[in-house]
């Protein structure tokens, strides 16, 4: 009788066990299995890990309810937060994610919640706490009596096994955890920061001067404010045609000048001023360069920040709170206190703007950072600025209300124009946002703004400029470049090039070709060129009978060639294979050769090769007597090309492919051009050259250098028409066999 209690008792207590591992592991998998239904992956890592947490239920058998606690803490609460942020951005939590969270504070927190909680988060949440509370009610304690030892034992092996295994995995890939790997990276990061901060190297700039200009006006006094923007798509402006006058007193003041074509380098605030604000110069940034303030005091400016932005940033060490604080004033007018959790509107910055104006420093500038249209909207604009409305659904009334934000931006920036023009002071008003937002009523619209969710409304941002009459008096060489350059494609990243030209400074310190006012000067290209009767030339003639069966058709023939060093000569040939045809070779008794044009594409200039490529290059011109103005080196690496340039060739620089096939590949598309336009300004080639579908941008991005176009698609015959007589400054196109032009 004894003996069989004894088992019945084994036998309960191991049902009992076995029914409390069972709920643990529905508790456990319940997680994973969450994160399967999202992220739509599962991997045989799952199940291990599953058993590595039941460890800490054979050790502590006795504190099993308070395990399911630590559970609930250390488990669902991150993984409740990273299946949020994909329901709401579609990417897990990374460092940039973190970055915003610590770069908040708690009213921003608030605000975030408010405008981002949704049907699918609630769900989630109410799902996560109901399984909890259920586990944590039915869970009991791992019975570990002497007579389930061998079994407890036995599990408590395999559990460690796992441990292992996991521990393991986790040293060979820090992407185990994605939270804790975007909190790792987040850390990184930080500790930059904090070297930044600590280890600054204040050094001057060197010999800041005042432009000379060609005007009999002489300022006695210059005051420019720089307003930072928030959160602002340029196509939610009246001023640049939305269909909502959302900017009506802008839209009304003279002398307002807006930039149609300017974007941000990133989609949030901490890396796109970062950038827009300092010296940028990759991970020196700061401690080499320092800031567009610090600039501004060595120039003999008296300097003013006046923010309504928190002061925060991980605290004092906050890299945007670092450059305000350098300036002679710095004004926070935003501080958090528990019994209001809304931050002061925007306009309540005027009378310490009004204090700024009154100093009597003959040179000021100030710098103003707007809470602007950072969400909630609603939040940002006193009751009588809620014009636009649209409660239909909750899509198209947030719509409104982020209009509203932007109505409220219009009277904030006119009121500091209005006290700016009171001054009769030689002063400008220049307005940017620090990154864009997309709000729209379409579905896929996001209502944020991150690099990892990117699309062109998060970086087309406003980029708004309003001169006093006395600065359009000493600064004519400015208002003619206005109107030239408003159109053309600048990224804030290099801000800090234009607003010292904008305030009559320069310095050797100043990349004056990065300045949204510098202009490409035309080329100097020969008349022979534009003289050729036809500018249909011939693509991809890489073999001699290809010449010689079309010679007599077409002017002008493009060739592709590598350089090969060994051999010291041109391979005729896209790749650089041995074997293939010889340039010279090619060039060899074909008469009537020197009236020809010739395209050569290097496909393989560099450094290395560049000097002897120009002298086999030169001995083959001699050799058969063919005009270097006839031979055009075309190659992507612009910085080589000058060396033929100057040896008297013609050079062309093939641009980049601007092409983007999804939204939030867009701003690369206009770092692309602004790349190009940088690195043309600093070359001597005489052409650009693309491909045809990008005939527009080519077109009206590089108006002052002659073009070449590649047009190879299907309707490269209706292109090529068009091309050669829609753009004057069109010197050839390149196109497949196209008899149709000579029956």
């Amino acid at each position: 009788m004894f003996l069989f209690s004894f088992y019945e008792k084994q036998s309960i207590e191991l049902k009992n066990n076995i029914k409390q591992i069972l709920l643990f592991f529905l508790y456990i998998s319940f997680v994973f299995f969450s994160g399967y239904y999202f992220f739509k992956e599962f991997s045989f890592f799952y199940p291990i890990t599953f058993l590595a947490l039941l460890t800490p239920v054979f050790i502590f058998p006795g504190r099993v309810k308070l395990y399911v606690v630590l559970l609930f803490v250390f488990l669902y609460i991150p993984y409740f937060l990273n299946l949020s942020h994909f329901i709401l951005f579609g990417d897990v939590i990374n460092s940039s994610s973190l970055n915003a969270v610590f770069d908040s504070n708690l009213q921003e927190t608030i605000g975030f919640i408010k405008h981002f909680f949704n049907l699918k988060i609630l769900f989630l949440l109410l799902s996560f706490v109901s399984v909890f509370i259920f586990v944590l009610i039915k869970i009991k304690n791992i019975a570990y009596s002497q007579s389930i030892y061998k079994f407890n034992f036995a599990f408590l092996k395999i559990c460690f096994i796992c441990i292992l295994f996991c521990l393991v995995k986790i040293f060979v890939s820090y992407d185990t955890n994605i939270l804790l790997n975007g909190y790792r990276l987040f850390n990184e990061e930080k500790s930059v920061f904090k070297k930044i901060r600590n280890e600054r190297i204040i050094q001057k700039f060197q010999n800041i001067q005042t432009i000379s200009v060609d005007s009999d006006k002489t300022a006695k006094s210059e005051t420019y404010v720089i307003v930072i923007g928030e959160s602002v798509d340029r196509k939610h402006l009246g001023i640049y045609n939305y269909n909502r006058q959302t900017t009506p007193l802008l839209s009304k003041t003279d002398n307002v000048y807006a930039f149609d074509n300017v974007v941000s380098p990133n989609a949030q605030t901490l890396d796109s001023l970062t950038k827009a604000l300092t010296f940028y110069d990759n991970v020196n940034f700061f401690q080499s360069k320092r800031s567009i303030i610090n600039f501004f005091n060595d120039a003999g400016f008296k300097t003013f920040w006046i923010s309504n932005q928190s002061f925060s940033g991980w605290g004092k060490a906050g890299l945007i709170t670092l450059i305000a604080r350098d300036a002679a004033k710095c004004g926070f007018i935003n501080r958090f206190s528990w019994e209001s959790l809304k931050s002061p509107y925007d306009e309540e910055m005027i009378p310490v703007l009004k204090k700024a104006l009154a100093d009597t420093s003959e040179k000021k500038i100030i710098f103003i950072h707007l809470m602007g249209s950072h969400g909630p909207y609603a939040d940002r604009y006193p009751e009588k600025f809620n014009v636009f409305k649209n409660d239909s659904n909750w899509r198209t009334q947030t719509v409104a209300e982020y209009d509203n934000s932007i109505l409220y931006t219009d009277y904030v920036l006119k009121k500091i124009i209005d006290e700016l023009s009171q001054k009769k002071d030689m002063s400008y008003m220049l307005y940017f946002s620090d990154h864009g937002e997309d709000v729209y009523e379409d579905e896929k619209s996001t209502f944020a703004h991150a690099d990892f969710i990117g699309t062109r409304h998060m970086y087309e941002i406003p980029f708004v400029l309003w001169i006093s009459d006395a600065y359009k008096a000493n600064r004519p060489d400015i208002v003619k470049d206005i109107e030239k350059f408003k159109n053309r494609p600048y990224s804030i990243q290099h801000l800090t090039n234009t607003i010292p030209e904008l305030s009559n400074l320069e310095s050797p310190d100043i990349d004056k070709t990065k300045s949204l006012f510098y202009e490409i000067k035309p080329s100097s290209v020969a008349k022979n060129i534009n003289e050729i009767k036809n500018k249909i030339w011939l693509y991809r003639v890489n073999n001699k009978k290809r010449l010689l069966h079309y010679f007599d058709k077409y002017d002008g023939f493009q060739i592709d060639v590598n350089f090969n060093e060994d051999g010291s000569y041109f391979n005729v040939s896209p790749e650089n294979i041995s074997g293939n045809a010889n340039l010279d070779e090619m060039f060899q008794n074909i008469s009537g050769l020197k009236s020809k044009y010739f395209l050569l594409s290097f496909k393989n200039l560099s450094y290395g090769n560049k000097e002897k490529a120009l002298h086999e290059l030169e001995r083959i011109a001699d050799k058969h007597k063919l005009d270097k103005k006839h031979i055009l080196i075309e190659a992507s690496e612009i910085e080589y090309l000058n060396i033929f340039s100057e040896k008297g060739f013609y050079t062309s620089f093939l641009l980049s492919d601007y092409s983007y096939d999804k939204a939030h590949e867009y701003r690369n598309y206009i770092h692309d051009i602004e790349y190009d336009i940088e690195k043309l300004s600093k070359s001597k080639v005489s052409f650009v050259s693309s491909d045809a579908k990008f005939f527009m941008y080519v077109n009206f991005y590089f108006p002052s250098i002659p073009h070449l176009f590649y047009a190879l698609d299907k309707n490269h015959q209706e292109l090529t028409e068009y091309i050669l007589k829609t753009d004057k400054k069109a010197a050839a196109v390149f196109v497949p066999d196209i008899r149709k032009f000579y029956e």
